[in-house]
């Protein structure tokens, strides 16, 4: 497989974050649409939530769901930040590691979230579980890079 140089990887991963940020404006702008349009959707919601919730299962989900979206543009605008710093090569920085920090905070914050959708559906606590491990993941890193930019940090002064 041919390898792709570093600098139009980043700017590939620039454009995918920015459009995925998009997608999830998008599914904010179309949520209360989508959700109150007669159809499998709505059939589908009501009967994974009419019991549990009553009357106003719509507007749970749709907090819920809102929720979701708010984490995940948070997500995508610290990735693109984050990106943005390494394509200008500051990326063994203190800016850069609270980029790396508040991400993986955000997909703690998310697996809870999806967490709340276990006392509806099983499944969801297989997701939670995905997303808790990418957030301990990103944690991991956000220590290399931490001590990396210490490392950095101290070789910049023995000179």
């Amino acid at each position: 497989m041919p390898k792709i140089p570093s600098k139009a990887s980043v700017i590939i991963s620039i454009i995918l974050a920015v459009m995925f940020g998009g997608i999830v404006v998008g599914l904010g702008i179309i949520l209360p649409f989508e959700i109150s349009r007669p159809g499998p959707t709505e059939d589908f919601i009501k009967v994974l939530l009419a019991d549990k919730l009553g009357e106003s299962y719509l507007l749970w989900f749709m907090l819920w769901c809102y929720a979701i979206l708010a984490v995940a543009l948070a997500c995508c605008i610290a990735v693109t930040l984050l990106l943005l710093r390494v394509r200008k090569g500051l990326v063994f920085t203190a800016k850069s590691v609270s980029y790396i920090r508040f991400i993986s905070w955000m997909c703690v914050l998310l697996a809870a979230v999806i967490l709340v959708a276990q006392y509806f559906h099983a499944a969801a606590f297989i997701i939670a579980l995905a997303m808790s491990f990418l957030g301990l993941s990103l944690r991991v890193v956000k220590n290399v890079i931490e001590a990396a930019t210490e490392i950095k940090n101290e070789n910049d002064l023995t000179v």
